[in-house]
C-alpha cells in the first residue's frame, strides 16, 4: 500500500466530543474494537494517521492524528500541531481527564522505540490490543509505518502510537493517558 504524500509537520491533533457524522471522510485501513475496563475503544488506522474512539458511560469522544481537520457535528476540544501539543491536558465530560504528549525523532533515534512497540502490538497480552500497517516506501529505503497500541494499566487507559515517515528521516510519536477523575 502507498502512503499518501504528507509531511511529519502536516499532522494534527483533532480531539472531539460527541459523534462523528461524517465517516466518509477517512480511508479506514484496519479497525479493532474492544472493552477495556470502563472504556469502549474502537481504534482505525486511516491513511497514515490514526482515530480513536473512546466511549465513557453513555459519552464518546475521538483522538484523531492526521494531516486534517475532521468534519463532525461532534464538539471540538482541541485542534493542532502535534509538535505544538507537545503535552496538552484536557478535563473533559464531567469526570475524564486526558492527557496527550507527542515527539518527533530523528529516524535513527526513534526507530527502535517503533521497532519495540511494533513487537508489543504483536504480543498477545491481555488488557492491550494493536494494530499496525505498513506502506509501500516510496523513494526511501525504510518502510513507512502506522502503529497503534491500547493498553489499560493501573486504571489508567494509555494509547501509544507511531507515525514514520522514512522520506522526512523522522518518526512521529504519540502517547495518551485517559482516566476517571471520580
Amino acid at each position: 500500500m502507498t502512503p499518501p504524500l504528507q509531511t511529519v509537520r502536516d499532522l494534527r491533533l483533532n480531539l472531539v466530543e460527541g459523534p462523528i457524522n461524517e465517516w466518509s471522510q477517512f480511508t479506514i485501513l484496519q479497525g479493532r474494537s474492544e472493552i477495556l475496563g470502563p472504556w469502549g475503544i474502537k481504534a482505525h488506522v486511516i491513511g497514515a494517521s490514526h482515530l480513536i474512539s473512546i466511549h465513557h458511560q453513555d459519552r464518546q469522544f475521538h483522538e484523531i492524528v492526521a494531516c486534517m481537520e475532521v468534519k463532525a457535528a461532534a464538539r471540538p476540544l482541541y485542534y493542532g500541531p502535534i509538535p505544538d501539543a507537545g503535552s496538552l491536558t484536557q478535563q473533559f465530560m464531567g469526570q475524564v481527564e486526558y492527557r496527550f504528549d507527542s515527539q518527533i525523532l530523528e529516524w535513527e533515534a526513534g526507530e527502535p522505540v517503533m521497532l519495540h512497540l511494533e513487537q508489543r502490538v504483536n504480543l498477545d497480552a491481555e488488557r492491550q490490543f494493536g494494530l499496525a500497517v505498513d506502506f509501500s516506501p516510496v523513494g526511501a529505503k525504510n518502510i513507512p509505518k502506522t502503529i497503534i497500541l491500547v493498553k489499560m494499566e493501573n486504571q489508567v487507559l494509555r494509547l501509544e502510537t507511531v507515525h514514520s515517515y522514512p522520506n522526512e528521516n523522522c518518526i512521529a510519536f504519540t502517547e495518551t493517558s485517559i482516566k476517571e477523575t471520580s
